[in-house]
């Protein structure tokens, strides 16, 4: 080996760690690559600051695996978890372990009850489990066709075979999923800022879910009104008393090619189908009026929003993410998330979007 690995400040390796990542990430998640995003994530952490492991050939930085806390509330107990991220080895190290060396080190020095980890790139998967992890879910990306001609080119490669299913798809999805907008009970209000709007929100929300991350309005305050360089859509939804009764974050992306309206998070206080509805109503509208390809979200989730997406005729998309987790202290918090079907995560809860 001609390298060495340790737990390393994250601050003074800043410059380097970023370098790293324009060379292994090249075009992916630019903001990633402004040092004050850099900060936010890492330094400047909700949950506290992120553990940066470290592969070093001398002074020059040739691996980077970093656990950024997170609180979950598993089964009615709060557990400090790893969100694993920017698993990172240089081009002209790989293929001689060193993925899994790095891995290894940083989750036998670490403290936290368990990693946690959305995985989609199929070529680190094997590693990642040789190294402990479990896969416990499938996270998938629901998509919500509204132009069905630039969705059908993106899956299917003949564009006078894509041409044709589209045709065929939009008449089949407006027969089974018309598009209604309805009254109710909500007023829909965009805010520049979402956190001062959420006070209470989180202490008196109705969950039906065993797992889920554990948000207040001081850590939405950090998650979506202070991220740097990001543009999201911000809006509460007012009950008749004008308490705030739900909200969602949208980005306007490019996802699998296609110009997607993404939601980044979606709550409602009390958890109902018709609250789900109302919400997911809205998505569709605010999608279609900005002449977006498709809506899309990721969502793990067995309760009433999953439901309402797919009633209101979202479809489960080829795209999913593997929900794996590694088991750092001595529970199984890995069998809790294999035997639960009530665990709500979406794409807020990642480091992605």
């Amino acid at each position: 080996m001609d390298w060495t690995l340790e737990r390393v400040p994250g601050g003074a390796y800043r410059e380097t760690i970023i370098d790293l990542r324009k060379i292994v990430f090249a075009g992916e998640n630019p903001e990633k690559q402004n040092p004050d995003y850099w900060n936010w994530e890492f330094d400047q952490n909700f949950f506290g600051r992120a553990e940066i492991s470290a592969a070093l050939n001398g002074s020059a930085l040739v691996g980077h695996y970093a656990l950024i806390p997170q609180r979950y509330r598993v089964r009615g107990e709060s557990l400090t978890a790893g969100l694993a991220v920017d698993a990172m080895v240089h081009p002209q190290r790989r293929r001689k372990g060193l993925f899994s060396s790095l891995q290894d080190y940083s989750l036998s020095h670490t403290d936290l009850a368990f990693a946690i980890g959305y995985t989609i790139r199929k070529e680190v998967l094997p590693a990642e489990l040789k190294g402990g992890y479990r896969i416990v879910g499938k996270a998938p990306v629901f998509v919500y066709p509204i132009r069905f001609e630039a969705v059908a080119r993106r899956l299917i490669p003949a564009a006078s075979t894509a041409h044709a299913a589209a045709g065929l798809a939009r008449r089949l999805h407006g027969l089974f999923f018309p598009f209604r907008r309805r009254e109710n009970g909500f007023v829909f209000r965009h805010v520049e800022r979402l956190s001062p709007h959420l006070a209470g929100f989180f202490e008196n929300q109705k969950r039906d879910a065993e797992i889920f991350l554990e948000k207040s309005a001081e850590y939405v305050d950090w998650r979506i009104d202070r991220i740097p360089g990001v543009l999201y859509d911000r809006v509460i939804a007012l009950d008749d008393e004008g308490r705030t009764a739900g909200y969602a974050v949208f980005r306007r992306e490019l996802l699998f090619g296609l110009d997607a309206l993404a939601v980044v998070d979606l709550e409602t206080a009390d958890g109902s189908v018709d609250s789900c509805d109302w919400m997911v109503r809205f998505v569709l509208a605010r999608a279609r009026e900005l002449g977006c390809d498709c809506a899309a979200m990721l969502l793990l989730d067995g309760g009433p929003l999953r439901r309402r997406l797919k009633r209101a005729g979202f479809l489960k998309s080829p795209y999913a993410f593997n929900l794996i987790v590694h088991n750092c202290g001595r529970g199984d918090t890995a069998g809790a998330f294999k035997r639960s079907k009530r665990i709500r995560l979406n794409w807020s809860d990642t480091d992605m979007l």
